[in-house]
């Protein structure tokens, strides 16, 4: 938070201006000025530069915030496997929003594990799912969709006992096939699942 914009940490933009002739355009270059060099390069009173100052430091410092929510917040941040001691491994699960690499010896269930983290992630959240899309990134041709259909039915009978959600499943798993990290992180730009 110390590279933050003064801007955006609700600075007034004459202000901003004030300060970016004198090279302060982040809230750690403010902050480590005295209320006296505020008072003096942002054209300020020596009551408003100590306000502007804890203002910044409000808008940059980390919110207090109790065990509990942390706890909490941890808990959503994770999405669960599903397989009980990979989560205790993983501390709660895999991180949410992020890109997993799984890596490992030819045959030892990287894409079924995959397969099926994707089908538990477009699952409802009443069933532990994230009700959401899937960015599946192969990058050795192994995607199977026939496969993936085969497990959610297989592990999910009753669900996926109604064909329009198998469909909708299928349609929510995207397929990306880049071989490079310039062109998955290219392709995730201009993508939303």
């Amino acid at each position: 938070m110390h590279n933050k914009k003064l801007r955006r940490a609700g600075v007034e933009s004459q202000i901003c201006e004030r300060l970016k002739h004198h090279h302060i355009e982040t809230c750690e270059d403010l902050l480590s000025l005295t209320p006296l060099e505020v008072m003096r390069l942002a054209g300020q009173s020596y009551h408003q530069s100590l306000q502007l100052l804890k203002s910044v430091s409000q808008a940059c410092a980390p919110k207090v915030i109790t065990a509990q929510q942390l706890w909490s917040q941890r808990r959503d941040l994770c999405f669960s496997t599903s397989l009980t001691e990979l989560d205790r491994l993983l501390q709660g699960g895999l991180p949410r929003g992020t890109i997993t690499e799984v890596t490992g010896p030819s045959g030892c269930g990287k894409s079924q594990l995959c397969m099926m983290l994707s089908v538990l992630a477009t699952l409802p959240c009443s069933m532990g799912g994230l009700d959401s899309g899937v960015i599946y990134i192969d990058t050795e041709s192994a995607f199977s969709a026939e496969r993936l259909l085969e497990m959610a039915q297989s592990r999910f009978p009753d669900y996926f006992s109604v064909p329009e959600r198998l469909l909708e499943t299928a349609g929510r798993v995207h397929l990306f096939k880049e071989l490079t990290c310039q062109e998955v992180l290219t392709r995730c730009g201009s993508y939303v699942c």
